[in-house]
Parts: C-alpha cells; structure tokens; sequence
C-alpha cells in the first residue's frame, strides 16, 4: 500500500503516534476543532492505496448565476489541462448535470435564486451516484461562524468572496484529491 499525503500547506497533524495522520485544510478545521467540534466532514483519512492509472480529465460542475464569477474561475483554471469546467446558472439544471455527467468536484453559489445551495446539497445526498462528490460552497459571508456553519451543513469547504486564487486553487486541489480517492475506493 502506497502512503500519499496532502501538501504541506493543507496539513495539520492531528493524531497521537498510535493513530493514523489525519490532515485539514486550515484555517477552517483547524477553528473547527478549536470550538470542540472533533467529527466534521473535512476530516480526509489519506493512508488508503491509489492505483496506477493514467491521468483523466476531472470535471469541475460550477453553478453560478453571475456571469462575472462564471468568467473569474474560468481564468483561474484555465492553467488546468486535466480539468474540464461545466457550467449551470441555476440548482435544477445543476442537479441534472451532476446526475448525467458525474463531476469530481462541485462548485456552487449559496446565494441561488430558487433552490438553495442548501436544498441542492440534500437532494445530491439523496442519490447514491452523487452522495460522495465533494462540494464546495461559494458565499459572501467571510465569518468564521459562516464557515463553520457551511462545513457543519455537509459542504466540503466553504470559500468566502471575492475569490481568492490561492485558497481556491487549494481547495479545488484537495477537493480533486479526494475524489481520486474514492474512486480509487470503490474500485
């Protein structure tokens, strides 16, 4: 079994020398276990076994109704040659692309008209096919107690407007990380 690890800047070690490492994003699971909340989903065991396999593509869904913030990420991952960005304005058409396309990562404003990125979550739990794509929340609110609370309702890290880079390139890349080691579970 091969050991991988997150970069250096995502970990925090958490554990005693008897446990396996556990790594967090910071800053948010690391305010996230300071305010004694010890079981929370951005928790990612990395001890597992990844297949050799050749590269794939990983499918990015964003559902934005702005186009400004639509236009932004597309520069930010324009770089990625392995990362394919699909587009939805609205939480329906969202749903149904993530049920007909099955991306790695989900991106989405909690701000939506119509169905919530709230009501979006629990409806993508609900089905088998996409209960484990990892979603990242997009908001407006940059309190801590937001964050907390985006991570406390299932999110996969919550993000604060403006986007920043830096932070995002991060968590997309963890977010992707994790994917690959789901499926490279389930197989």
């Amino acid at each position: 079994m091969r050991r991988t690890r997150a970069p250096p800047s995502w970990r925090l070690p958490v554990s005693g020398p008897w446990l396996p490492r556990c790594y967090f994003l910071r800053p948010l699971c690391a305010l996230a276990h300071s305010a004694g909340r010890r079981r929370m989903r951005c928790c990612v065991m990395v001890a597992r076994a990844i297949p050799k396999t050749a590269p794939r593509r990983s499918r990015l869904l964003y559902i934005e109704d702005h186009a400004e913030s639509m236009a932004l990420v597309e520069q930010l991952i324009a770089g990625r040659k392995n990362l394919v960005l699909l587009r939805a304005a609205d939480a329906v058409r969202g749903l149904k692309l993530a049920r007909s396309k099955q991306p790695e990562v989900i991106l989405i404003d909690i701000d939506l008209p119509g169905i919530g990125a709230l009501e979006f979550l629990k409806r993508l739990r609900a089905e088998p096919r996409t209960q484990a794509i990892p979603v990242l929340a997009l908001g407006a609110d940059a309190a801590p107690e937001a964050m907390v609370q985006g991570l406390e309702a299932g999110f996969f890290h919550y993000l604060a407007r403006p986007i920043q880079a830096g932070p995002f390139m991060e968590a997309l890349a963890y977010a992707l990380e994790f994917a690959a080691l789901e499926r490279a579970e389930q197989l």
